[in-house]
């Protein structure tokens, strides 16, 4: 993908709005870990296991987006209202936020784009 194609996936609404859905989905599984997810994420988008430097790095990244948006719980409203999907009044807003920027990472590969 090109960096233009990038940047549009990544900030049209439309596509936030779709990684918060998928977000919502994964979080859905209260009887899985963050480790569980992040796979369950990554066969979602890709209809493959990720290998362990792609869990890696999709760990790594999660805790990352945790860590930022606990500090920052305006962000987290922020990113968890776009669009007309409701989000779940159980979920933690900042959890939301930080699995939604990874669902729009996984959303945004190339590989999920082209394949």
């Amino acid at each position: 993908s090109t960096p233009l194609q990038s940047l549009v996936l990544m900030n049209d609404p439309v596509f936030v709005e779709a990684a918060r859905a998928m977000a919502q989905r994964i979080l859905s599984h209260a009887d899985l870990n963050d480790t569980q997810r992040l796979e369950l994420a990554w066969r979602l988008a890709l209809a493959r296991q990720p290998r362990s430097q792609e869990l890696s790095v999709l760990s790594n990244t999660l805790k990352k987006q945790q860590a930022t948006y606990k500090a920052d719980p305006s962000a987290a409203e922020a990113l968890t209202g776009v669009g007309d999907l409701e989000a779940p009044s159980s979920v933690d807003r900042s959890e939301l936020a930080a699995w939604t920027t990874l669902c729009n990472v996984l959303l945004n590969l190339n590989e999920t784009i082209s394949n």
